[in-house]
């Protein structure tokens, strides 16, 4: 085994004739002893096996759609498995081009969202890890500051923990510690790149906004805020990637008279087809505001297809309304 101290006793007998060469005599026994100690050193020739599933290379590759999943195994090239297993002795930790990190530690959490454990004839094989395919997806950043946004690709960084020295108090057998009191905290890492497919890259998008339900909803007053609970829905076929530029506009009719208010959303999450995101806006109340109306529309470079179901009411908005009469200017997400 690696990295283990070893005694070898070696230990002779041979027999010596007493007298003169041809004579007859007695004969005599001796024993003669030596011992040597050793420590091996740190393991070598070993790796880790990794495939994307449901099958096919992962490691430091770039692809345009994200896969399930992936298998991880640890081999050694003289002997088919070797005393340690992902979870129990080895971790796994995940970060992405936004800074968000997540480690796996055995049970699924977090992205992690199914683990399998792979059992075989000659015991542990390794682990398939899957993941909530949403997260690992490009994203949407800053290009620069006067030309709006882009869809850029999201490079993620997968390193492999030596658990033992990360904190793990797990109970392991003797010789998974004696492994991995010789190996580094950080074992081995490897990168993926998560590119913006075609499909995915368009600036096109499909929403529509609606009030959410429930107690209290859809308009609130508390403290002279007004908070407008409001529920946006991707309606289109693609996801909509975190960090997505909206505009929250909000048009009031204080007494006959159109004023405009507006906030920036960044969506904070990926949302898939049909997906959801409920949010609340917040705007100081007013005396004589009779209505109003509220516009979530993308902003540069992205578009919205049907701008027309973008809109909700309350109360009387008059000409603030989502329908205004013609000859008011439309609402303009920059």
């Amino acid at each position: 085994m690696p990295n283990t101290r070893y005694r070898l006793i070696i230990s002779g007998d041979w027999w010596t004739k007493a007298g003169c060469a041809g004579s007859s005599g007695d004969s005599y026994r001796e024993t003669a002893r030596d011992t040597l100690e050793f420590t091996t050193g740190a393991p070598s020739g070993w790796q880790f096996g990794l495939t994307r599933l449901p099958g096919g290379r992962f490691r430091d590759t770039a692809m345009s759609s994200t896969p399930p999943g992936i298998g991880l195994w640890v081999f050694d090239v003289d002997q088919p498995l070797l005393p340690l297993e992902f979870g129990r002795d080895l971790w796994l930790r995940i970060r992405d081009s936004r800074g968000r990190m997540w480690e796996w530690r055995g049970p699924a959490a977090g992205l992690i969202r199914h683990v399998e454990r792979g059992v075989g004839a000659f015991g542990y094989l390794g682990h398939e890890l899957y993941w909530d395919t949403l997260q690992l997806q490009p994203i949407v950043v800053a290009d620069e500051p006067d030309r709006g946004f882009a869809v850029v690709a999201n490079t993620v960084s997968f390193t492999i923990l030596n658990a033992k020295k990360s904190g793990s108090t797990a109970s392991r057998p003797d010789t998974a510690n004696r492994l991995l009191d010789g190996l580094p905290v950080e074992i081995d890492r490897w990168t993926w790149t998560r590119l913006p497919s075609a499909a995915e890259g368009t600036r096109v998008l499909s929403t529509q906004l609606s009030w959410q339900s429930g107690p209290g909803a859809p308009v609130t007053v508390d403290e002279g805020t007004l908070r407008l609970h409001l529920r946006l829905r991707n309606t289109g076929t693609q996801p909509i990637f975190a960090g997505t530029p909206f505009a929250v506009i909000v048009r009031k009719n204080v007494r006959g008279t159109i004023t405009e208010v507006r906030q920036p959303l960044m969506l904070p999450h990926a949302l898939p087809a049909n997906g959801e995101h409920n949010f609340t806006m917040s705007i100081p109340t007013e005396p004589g505001l009779q209505g109003l109306s509220v516009w979530v529309l993308p902003k540069s470079p992205f578009s919205e297809s049907t701008p027309n179901d973008n809109c909700v009411e309350h109360g009387s908005p008059g000409d603030a309304s989502c329908t205004p009469r013609p000859g008011l200017p439309p609402v303009q997400p920059d």
